[in-house]
């Protein structure tokens, strides 16, 4: 019996700890090497174009900094475009994201500047994809004070998938992006009965050798 609890409680844990995401595509940037930050508001309209092989996205990560003195916090939201640049179709718009005050200055870079935080845009119904076509996303600003895009701009950067776009033009080097399939935490509820079902099962089996 002292099994069976146990058993149990290690299920619970292990599914309780979040949801699960799956990586299509991303750029991280090496820190140790090189890396850019560049002012959301000034280069507009600004992303990253991307190749995808699944089928359709539900989330999309990129890696900001607060990186002045006004002291509001911003808000943003991602667009997923068809094509490159901002020009083809646009897909789908992901939920705003408040950023507070000072975000992403406490991780720091080995060279001992702020790297930034990782900010997670999530889109509640998932964007149709074709796979190894392209697309591009967009951080769009809605208010608030100027955010800094994590990204690399050297020649040194390797998404071979696309490229950044500053400005709403393709430019040298990619940005800190993530995108692919969110799997969503399931609820406490169906953990607990799942739980419950197995150790019940278990009980029965053991019952049954008894008789038997």
């Amino acid at each position: 019996m002292k099994t069976s609890f146990f058993a149990l409680f290690l299920l619970l844990l292990s599914i309780g700890n979040g949801c699960c995401q799956i990586i299509d595509q991303e750029y991280l940037v090496n820190f140790s090497a090189e890396s850019d930050a560049t002012n959301i508001n000034f280069a507009s309209p600004i992303g990253q174009s991307f190749t995808p092989i699944l089928t359709s996205l539900n989330f999309v990560n990129l890696r900001l900094i607060d990186s002045n003195s006004a002291t509001t916090g911003a808000t943003y939201e991602v667009n997923i475009y068809s094509g490159v640049g901002m020009n083809g179709l646009l897909l789908g718009t992901s939920s705003a994201v408040f950023l507070p005050n000072d975000f992403g200055t406490t991780e720091m870079t080995p060279n001992g500047t702020p790297e930034g935080g990782v900010v997670d845009f999530s889109f509640s119904t998932p964007i149709s994809l074709t796979p190894f076509g392209t697309y591009t996303l967009q951080i769009q600003p809605l208010s608030g004070e100027n955010f800094f895009l994590i990204g690399d701009h050297s020649s040194g950067s390797t998404y071979a998938g696309g490229q950044a776009i500053l400005g709403g033009s393709t430019a040298l080097g990619d940005v800190w992006f993530q995108e692919g399939i969110a799997i969503p935490e399931p609820s406490a509820t169906a953990i607990l009965l799942g739980g419950l079902g197995l150790l019940a099962g278990q009980l029965l089996f053991r019952a049954r050798k008894i008789i038997f």
